[in-house]
C-alpha cells in the first residue's frame, strides 16, 4: 500500500515532513522501480518514463486523473483502476480514467472562461464572488483555485441548483476564507473547510445578502500587504554557477520529495542571454526558449503566458523559476519553469538607490574600485534604506557597502561623460518627451564613440531632479521626461 500512500499524501497537499516525508520518498522509489499495474498504465498515457516519477508527477498528472474521476463520474472508477491485478484490465480503467481528464479539463475550461468574464466588473473588491446556473460542482473548486491565482484575491464560485447556492472557494496566504465565512454563518446552510478553502451550501433567499456582506467585510479586514503577492527567492544564480544535470540532480537527491512545507527550491536568474524563443499551442500562449547564462545553457519554460508577461520576458528582467531535468523521449535537458517575472521591480529599486547614493557626495571619497564584484547583485529595499541612514561607506554592512562601491565605479559617469549626456537631453525641445533608454545609450555611445550605460543615464537624470530642473519616470523600460526650466 505505499505507492497509494505516497499518491494520497502528495495529492491531498498533506505536510511533507517527519514520517509523511518517509512514506513519500520509499513510495515514489517504488512506484519507479515496480509500479502497481494500474499506474503503470496511467504513467504510459501519461508519457512518463519508467524511473523519472517525482512527487510533480503526482501532484499534477496522477493526482488529478484519479480525481476526475469522482469529479466528472464515478470514484469507483479509479478505484477500479488502482487495484487491478492484471495488465488488460489496468489498461482499460487507465484509459478510461484519462478520457474523464480530459473531459474534466473541457468543462473547467468553459466554466473558467464565464466566470472570468464575470469577475472582470468586481476587480475592485478584494474579493471575487461568482456564480453560474448548474456549473458542474465537481469542478469550481479548481475554477476558483485559478482565479484566485490569476488576480491574486480570494475567490468563491457558486453553483445554482434548484432553491440553493453551492460554493467552493479558495484564498491567498494571510486571509483566513474560512474565518470569513463563519462570521456569516447564519445566513449559510452548511460550511466546512480551513484558512485557504472553503466549501457552502447558501439557500437563494439569503444569497444577495451574503454577496454583499462579506464583499464588505473583506474590503475591510483586508489589508493591501496581504494583496501583493509574495515570493521567497533561495538563491540568486549567478554566472559562475553551474547549471547542468548533475548540479539539477545531485539537489533533488537532497531535499526531494518536494510539497508543502518543504517546498521545490525557487531560484531567481539575471543578465541571461536569449539564444532563440517560440510560443506555442494554438493560442500561442505557452512560451519556450532557450538562454545562457555564463556557460551554462537551459531551456525556459511557461505555460499560459499573458501577453503582460510576453511584454515583460521581452525585456528580459530577472526570472523567478525551479530548476528541474526534462525527461523525454530518451533525452535529458535542463530546463528553468518560470513562476514569476521581476518586472520593474528591480529597475525601480536601483533608481531609489542612485538617489541615495546621489544625497552622499562624502561616499565618493572612501570608495574602492570594485573590478571584481558581480553586477549580478541586485539592489534591495534594505540596501536603500542603509544607505539613506548611513553617514559613511564605512558604517555600511558588507554586502550594501560592495554595492554602493560597484555603482559609484560603474554607474556614476566622469565629468567629461555627463556633460555628453546632458548635451543630448537638452536637444530635445519638447516640454514632455519620451524615450526607450537602450535606444538612447546606443546613440550617444555610437555619437560620442564612449560606452556608457543605462545606469550612468539614469544617474545623470537623478541629478538634474535633485537641482529641480526636470521630473522624471520610468516605466517599462521607457523614460518619460518633464522640464521644469
Amino acid at each position: 500500500y505505499l505507492q497509494l500512500a505516497a499518491i494520497g499524501t502528495v495529492s491531498d497537499i498533506v505536510p511533507i515532513t517527519h514520517e509523511n516525508r518517509i512514506i513519500v520518498k520509499n513510495g515514489v522509489e517504488m512506484i519507479n522501480r515496480r509500479p502497481l499495474p494500474g499506474l503503470e498504465q496511467l504513467l504510459k498515457l501519461t508519457n512518463v518514463s519508467k524511473g523519472s516519477v517525482t512527487t510533480d508527477t503526482l501532484s499534477y498528472l496522477i493526482g488529478p486523473k484519479i480525481n476526475a474521476a469522482g469529479r466528472v463520474d464515478r470514484a469507483e472508477i479509479a478505484l477500479k483502476m488502482l487495484i487491478a491485478s492484471d495488465e488488460d484490465e489496468a489498461s482499460q480503467h487507465a484509459q478510461q480514467l484519462n478520457d474523464l481528464n480530459d473531459l474534466r479539463k473541457e468543462i473547467e475550461k468553459q466554466i473558467f472562461i464565464e466566470a472570468d468574464s464575470k469577475v472582470t466588473a468586481q476587480l475592485e473588491n478584494k474579493i471575487l464572488i461568482t456564480h453560474g446556473t448548474d456549473w458542474h460542482e465537481g469542478v469550481i473548486g479548481i475554477v476558483s483555485s485559478k482565479l484566485t491565482e490569476k488576480y491574486h484575491k480570494p475567490s468563491i464560485m457558486f453553483s445554482k441548483n434548484g432553491d440553493y447556492f453551492k460554493g467552493s472557494g479558495r484564498s491567498i496566504p494571510g486571509f483566513d476564507i474560512y474565518q470569513a465565512i463563519k462570521t456569516l454563518d447564519h445566513l449559510t446552510v452548511k460550511s466546512g473547510g480551513h484558512q485557504q478553502a472553503v466549501g457552502l451550501t447558501i439557500h437563494e433567499n439569503n444569497f444577495k445578502d451574503f454577496i454583499s456582506r462579506l464583499t464588505d467585510y473583506t474590503n475591510d479586514i483586508m489589508t493591501e500587504k496581504e494583496m501583493v503577492k509574495e515570493i521567497a527567492i533561495d538563491v540568486m544564480v549567478s554566472k559562475d554557477d553551474r547549471i547542468d544535470i548533475e548540479s539539477i540532480d545531485q539537489i533533488n537527491r537532497i531535499f526531494e520529495p518536494y510539497g508543502l512545507k518543504n517546498e521545490k527550491p525557487v531560484f531567481m536568474i539575471n543578465q541571461y542571454e536569449l539564444l532563440n524563443q517560440r510560443y506555442l499551442g494554438n493560442n500561442e500562449n505557452h512560451l519556450k526558449a532557450s538562454v545562457s547564462l555564463g556557460n551554462s545553457t537551459f531551456t525556459l519554460l511557461r505555460f499560459n503566458i499573458t501577453p503582460l508577461e510576453k511584454e515583460e520576458f521581452n525585456r528580459l528582467n530577472p526570472l523567478v523559476g525551479e530548476f528541474d531535468v526534462n525527461h523525454y523521449n530518451g533525452y535529458a535537458t535542463v530546463q528553468f519553469n518560470i513562476i514569476d517575472f521581476a518586472g520593474d521591480y528591480f529597475s525601480d529599486l536601483k533608481l531609489k538607490f542612485m538617489y541615495e547614493i546621489a544625497n552622499k557626495p562624502a561616499f565618493g571619497i572612501d570608495a574602492i574600485e570594485t573590478d571584481g564584484l558581480s553586477s549580478e547583485q541586485l539592489v534591495f529595499e534594505e540596501d536603500i534604506l542603509a544607505v539613506r541612514n548611513a553617514s559613511s561607506l564605512k558604517g555600511l554592512a558588507d554586502g550594501t557597502r560592495q554595492k554602493v562601491e560597484y555603482a559609484l565605479n560603474h554607474w556614476v559617469p566622469s565629468p567629461e561623460t555627463e556633460k555628453k549626456i546632458l548635451t543630448e537631453l537638452s536637444k530635445n525641445n519638447s516640454k514632455i518627451f519620451k524615450f526607450e533608454m537602450i535606444k538612447l545609450v546606443n546613440y550617444i555611445n555610437r555619437i560620442y564613440n564612449i560606452n556608457i550605460n543605462e545606469e550612468m543615464l539614469l544617474y545623470t537624470l537623478v541629478k538634474l531632479y535633485k537641482k529641480g530642473r526636470i521630473n522624471f519616470k520610468l516605466k517599462h523600460d521607457y523614460l518619460y521626461i518633464k522640464y521644469l526650466s
